[in-house]
Formats: structure tokens, C-alpha cells, sequence
């Protein structure tokens, strides 16, 4: 198995329940208040260590208890903590959300997310084979910096899986150093200026990015499933259906286990298949990090889904 090295963001979140969004200066009764581990880079790595997968993160936190919490948390994921830097006098980066009815707003602070840099992927390059490691990343990190490491690990072998979240533009020149690309509606809209809903809308959507110079794209749909798209072949899978609870950590969910299956040099149309299982079967509980199953609970979801068929 391939290690994984998810270089990204690390966070606290805030979660408080509501019965709707309030207007504006409108005060609003929530309950179901909840402080739990988050942050799109360590919601991944989590999801992959869960899975089995030989995780290191790096990253930055505050140094306060909110910090100090987060690396104890992802220390206690198996996952390797030596190049999460601590930054003194800059909070850990939080995010605050409110769930209202199964779907979530989510409010960022970046705090320490924004001190990490391409300079913290090339110290541990200097240490470890990066050959055939797999490399992930978003960006709720400083967008410039992320660029740079997605080139750094590509031209180290690093296979590069890249999730633009949340949504941003990417310069044309870091498209061919991206090996898969994963992107929902929304992110798609951004990139390309088509907001999918059928199979010709995906791969309108793959043209444009395949002449700047991307390899494979995979678009999730939410109930519509996803479409995975490479040179040689398009395939649609479809969604799993499920009482929703929490959708916070369902893309996080599904890149972190594509990332475990591409560790494992599995097919990428199975790898999409399982990341659909995983992603469905996090958002029947709620939190992101406390939702993501293990790999057990993964098959004993899939063979429970396969017997209702």
C-alpha cells in the first residue's frame, strides 16, 4: 500500500443545530450544540486512516487548546503528526456551522491554515520517498502555496489528487500536474462556468478542463451520483440512497476514500463505487469526523444495501 500525504487544512468546528438560517438581525434558538475535530485536510486523512490507509498530515494549528486537542485527535487516528507545525499567537482555524434540516452553512476562520506552505511539503520530502506516494490536498489553505505543492509533489512522482474546496479558481498552468480531480456541481460552475445535471454537461465540463490539461475528473452530483471521466472512458454511478442526518464531512468522506483506494492501485471506477458507499454512510451521522466509518462498517453497509436490492 502506497502512503497517503494530505497536505491541508486543520480545524475545529462549532456546530450548533437550527430550525432555519436567521435574517438578518434576527436572534434564533439553536440547540444540539456539539466542539468537534474538522478541516477539509484532516477530515481526509481521517477518512483514509479509518479505511486502513498509511496517513501523514501536515499542517499547521495554533498553539492553544483547540490546537493541542486537534493533533492529540489525529494522533490518536494512526495518522502521522511530525510536520503539523505549531504557530504561536495565531489561532487554530475554526469553522462555524449551522445544520438546519440536514444541510449545513459554514462560516471559515483560517487562523494557523494560513501559514502553511510549500516549504512544509519539500522538509518532508527531504526525509521520505515521495516516489508512488499518494498526495492530497484542497483549499482552505492559502491558495498560491497549495498550487505550489500540487506541482512539488507531482514532479517528485507523487500521484496528485486535488479537491478545489472550497470552490476557487485554478490557474490553467496547475491542470496537468493534477492527476484526479474531484469537484461537485458547484465547483464545476466555478471552473468552467457549467453547473451539471446530466452526463453531456459532465463531459462539456471534462473538455474544458482536458485541454488545459487534466487527466481524470470525477463530478459528484449529490442524489444524481457522480461521473467519473478519463480519456478512454465515462462512466455514471449512481447515488446511494439514504436518511440524510449531517452532510458536513460527505465530500471529505469520499476523497479520503478514493485517496485509500488509489493507495492500493485499485480500478478507479471501483475506487468511485466505494467512495459512494463511504460518503452515503457518513451522512447518516452527524459531525465530520465523527461520522466517517471504518472499513468494517463499510462492508457491512455494502452487503446490507446489496441484500435490500
Amino acid at each position: 500500500m502506497k502512503k497517503i500525504v494530505v497536505f491541508g487544512s486543520i480545524n475545529t468546528d462549532l456546530t450548533i443545530s437550527s430550525p432555519y438560517i436567521p435574517t438578518t438581525g434576527e436572534t434564533l434558538k439553536g440547540d444540539d450544540f456539539t466542539i468537534t475535530h474538522g478541516g477539509k485536510g484532516a477530515n481526509q486523512a481521517v477518512a483514509a486512516s479509518r479505511l486502513g490507509a498509511d496517513v501523514q498530515m501536515i499542517g499547521c494549528i495554533g498553539n492553544d487548546s483547540f490546537g493541542r486537542d486537534a493533533l492529540i485527535s489525529l494522533k490518536n487516528e494512526k495518522i502521522g503528526t511530525t510536520y503539523v507545525r505549531v504557530i504561536d499567537d495565531v489561532p487554530t482555524g475554526i469553522a462555524i456551522i449551522i445544520r438546519v434540516q440536514g444541510d449545513n452553512r459554514i462560516i471559515l476562520n483560517s487562523g494557523a491554515n494560513e501559514h502553511l506552505n510549500c516549504e512544509d511539503l519539500r522538509t518532508y520530502m527531504l526525509k521520505h520517498i515521495s516516489k508512488s506516494s499518494v498526495f492530497v490536498t484542497q483549499l482552505e489553505n492559502k491558495p498560491e502555496e497549495v498550487f505550489k505543492a500540487i506541482k512539488q509533489a507531482s514532479r517528485s512522482k507523487m500521484m496528485t489528487i486535488f479537491n478545489p474546496a472550497p470552490a476557487s479558481i485554478i490557474p490553467d498552468d496547475v491542470y496537468e500536474f493534477v492527476d484526479c480531480l474531484v469537484v461537485n456541481q458547484t465547483e464545476s460552475k466555478i471552473l468552467t462556468n457549467i453547473y451539471p445535471l446530466t452526463d453531456d454537461d459532465c463531459l462539456n465540463v471534462y473538455k474544458i478542463l482536458k485541454n488545459k490539461g487534466l487527466k481524470k475528473l470525477i463530478i459528484t452530483l449529490g442524489i444524481l451520483g457522480s461521473v467519473v471521466l478519463t480519456e478512454d472512458r465515462t462512466v455514471k454511478i449512481d447515488s446511494i440512497q439514504v436518511d440524510t442526518v449531517d452532510s458536513t464531512g460527505a465530500g471529505d468522506a469520499y476523497v479520503g476514500a478514493l485517496s485509500y483506494c488509489l493507495s492500493k492501485d485499485m480500478d478507479l471506477i471501483e475506487a468511485c463505487r466505494f467512495a459512494s458507499n463511504v460518503s452515503a454512510l457518513s451522512v447518516m451521522k452527524k459531525g465530520a469526523q465523527d461520522s466517517l466509518p471504518t472499513f468494517d462498517e463499510v462492508n457491512c453497509f455494502i452487503r446490507r444495501k446489496e441484500n435490500e436490492k
